[in-house]
């Protein structure tokens, strides 16, 4: 079962999406990312608006009201970032297996729900994070990406620690396990077992991709944030 909640998001607003955002339980915000990015060496390393696309996701997540705590899942230590390694790093298991470092978190760090992000997402709403959160209470999962309303680059999925325990045991293959939803999405059997709440816009929106993979999504992001903080600040 599907239910569908809209709210009034655009890129760059700066008001609350939520007007008593709440919650019950504990949410920890999980944030995926590695070093040994291929198409672009070192990209949670780069900067968009002059700051490192790893702190301008953290301080998203820490940003966000409903939000008990963040820790980054990445397969190894990270080297470059010794500092955010001690304060917010969870080293876990092989690089390829994603669901199983966002298993291992949610198994050793107490919480009832876990918050997915990714750390190439340089442009994350923590407005927006809070609805997710907000809306998905008492759901199996809750996100902006079941319809895709939303710009590739401003994704959040919360999941209950039960729903991630089975993805955990049932997703064999390595595709499934890499991608750690994907059988939410794509598997019919899945998403009828699950109670799923798909966070979507009230009004269409533009849905420029902010995600970075290579370095022309670095360049388009860099011009995006520009643009947006010009917009805020105006």
């Amino acid at each position: 079962m599907i239910r569908s909640v809209k709210v009034p998001w655009r890129m760059g607003r700066s008001a609350p999406l939520v007007e008593n955002p709440r919650k019950s339980g504990r949410v920890v915000a999980v944030l995926q990312a590695r070093e040994g990015s291929k198409r672009l060496p070192g990209k949670i390393y780069r900067e968009v608006g002059g700051v490192t696309m790893l702190e301008r996701a953290i301080s998203a997540a820490r940003a966000a009201f409903l939000i008990d705590e963040v820790v980054i899942a990445c397969p190894k230590p990270l080297e470059r970032a010794p500092a955010l390694a001690r304060a917010y790093s969870f080293p876990s298991l092989a690089e390829a297996d994603v669901l199983g470092r966002y298993w291992a978190c949610a198994s050793a760090i107490p919480c009832d729900y876990i918050l997915r992000l990714t750390a190439d997402c340089p442009m994350l709403d923590p407005h927006l994070l809070d609805a997710v959160i907000h809306y998905g209470q008492g759901a199996d999962y809750c996100s902006n990406v079941l319809t895709r309303d939303f710009p590739d680059g401003t994704d959040a999925e919360l999941l209950s620690r039960e729903t991630l325990r089975t993805l955990n045991y049932i997703a064999a293959s390595p595709r499934h396990r890499e991608h750690v939803t994907l059988m939410i999405r794509e598997c019919q059997w899945v998403k009828d077992a699950l109670k799923l709440v798909s966070i979507e816009t009230e009004e269409p929106q533009p849905r420029p991709k902010i995600s970075v993979d290579d370095i022309k999504d670095l360049e388009r992001v860099n011009d995006i944030w520009q643009q947006v903080h010009a917009e805020v600040t105006a």
